[in-house]
C-alpha cells in the first residue's frame, strides 16, 4: 500500500513548494492553451495580457493562492488517503467536482479581492465561466497532485 501525503504538508516545505509551484504553473498555461473557439480564443488573450502586465506575475499569483488552493481541495484528498488502493484520486475528485470546483472558486473568491484593480476586472469578467474550466482541469491536477503527493509518501 503507497503512503500518500498531504498536498498541503508538502507546500511547507520551500523547495517541494517552488517545483510544485513550476508545475502548477505548466498545467495552467496548459489548460490555458488547450481553450478553443472563440471563448478560447478570448480566454488565451487574457491569460496574455495578465502574464505580461509584469514579468513573473503568474508565479507571483499562483504563490499567494496554492496554499487556499491545497486546503480547498485537501478534504476530497483526504478520502484517498485513507485508503488509497481502492480507487485513483483523479476518479475521486472528477466524481467530487461540484465540491472541488465550489472550494477552489471560494477560495480564488476570497483572494482576488487584494489583486491589482485591471486583474480583478479580467477575473471577475471569466468568473461565471470558471466552473466548467476548473472541471476540465481536475485529471490534470489529479495527476500534479499524484505526482508530488505520492512521491513525498514514498520518500517518508
Amino acid at each position: 500500500m503507497s503512503e500518500i501525503t498531504s498536498l498541503v504538508d508538502i507546500l511547507k516545505n520551500e523547495e517541494e513548494r517552488e517545483i510544485i509551484l513550476d508545475d502548477a504553473c505548466t498545467l495552467l498555461d496548459s489548460e490555458i492553451h488547450s481553450k478553443k473557439g472563440f471563448k478560447g480564443a478570448v480566454i488565451k488573450s487574457a491569460y496574455l495580457f495578465i502574464k505580461t502586465f509584469r514579468k513573473n506575475y503568474i508565479p507571483h499569483i499562483m504563490n499567494l493562492v496554492i496554499d487556499d488552493l491545497a486546503l480547498a481541495i485537501d478534504p476530497i484528498h483526504a478520502q484517498y488517503r485513507e485508503d488509497p488502493d481502492i480507487e485513483p484520486f483523479v476518479e475521486i475528485l472528477c466524481r467530487h467536482e461540484e465540491l472541488a470546483s465550489k472550494n477552489m472558486l471560494e477560495a480564488m473568491d476570497r483572494r482576488i479581492k487584494v489583486a491589482n484593480e485591471i486583474v480583478q476586472k479580467i477575473y471577475f469578467r471569466f468568473r461565471p465561466q470558471a466552473h466548467e474550466h476548473i472541471v476540465d482541469a481536475l485529471p490534470a491536477l489529479a495527476k500534479l497532485i499524484d505526482k508530488h503527493t505520492i512521491e513525498q509518501g514514498k520518500a517518508s
